[in-house]
């Protein structure tokens, strides 16, 4: 008789839940390349990493010189740690790989966008204070991570936290594309109060 059944069987069920998350992921990475725009997903597949985030900072730094926009391009900083760690733990407890790129691109996207806003709703403040928020809810999650003994009841809600990024990031950008007017964009009243009720939405549920 062999006596290390119901031990497989958990196993076995563990790589199954594994299986239906990841799956759920790429779902919501599948979703976000369906509603972008061609020129948007593309872009965004070139920011892969928080490196690579940095570096489009230091770009943005000369593209917009504005004191405003110099003053979010600094406060994001301190918080962009804290998706990473938070990111990284993602994909450390995934049994399977999981890729999470595409969080960095969409978030250089939402960025962009919101910097190069020309509507007098004025987005850019309150973005990075959303940005801001998120992070440090993140960092919270962060430090209670190393207290947690079972990984396995956490990593539902870790990729339902994940998604509710990714499809934040998503919902934004798509705002910012339908208010733009040729090559400029503008957010307006009705639209910014549609977002917000997005952000509050995502806010009372995961992040």
């Amino acid at each position: 008789m062999r006596v290390p059944y119901l031990h497989d069987q958990a196993i076995r069920e563990m790589a199954t839940y594994d299986e239906i998350y990841v799956q759920s992921w790429n779902e919501a990475l599948k979703e976000c390349e369906a509603k972008l725009e061609r020129g948007d997903h593309e872009r965004a597949l070139l920011v892969r990493s928080l490196q690579d985030f940095r570096s489009e900072l230091d770009n943005l730094v000369n593209e917009f010189t504005d004191a405003q926009s110099k003053k979010a391009i600094m406060l994001i900083h301190p918080t962009l740690d804290q998706y990473e760690t938070f990111a990284k733990n993602f994909v450390t407890m995934m049994e399977n790989p999981v890729d999470v790129s595409m969080m960095w691109g969409l978030l250089f996207l939402v960025f962009k966008l919101a910097l190069g806003d020309k509507g007098s709703v004025g987005p850019l403040s309150h973005i990075t204070k959303w940005l801001e928020k998120i992070g440090h809810k993140l960092r919270t999650s962060n430090e209670c991570s190393s207290n947690i003994s079972d990984i396995e009841k956490v990593k539902g809600d870790t990729l339902e936290v994940n998604k509710e990024i990714v499809v934040l990031w998503l919902n934004i950008i798509m705002t910012f594309r339908n208010q733009s007017h040729g090559r400029e964009v503008r957010i307006n009243e009705s639209a910014w109060e549609s977002l917000t009720t997005v952000y509050n939405s995502a806010g009372k549920q995961k992040i």
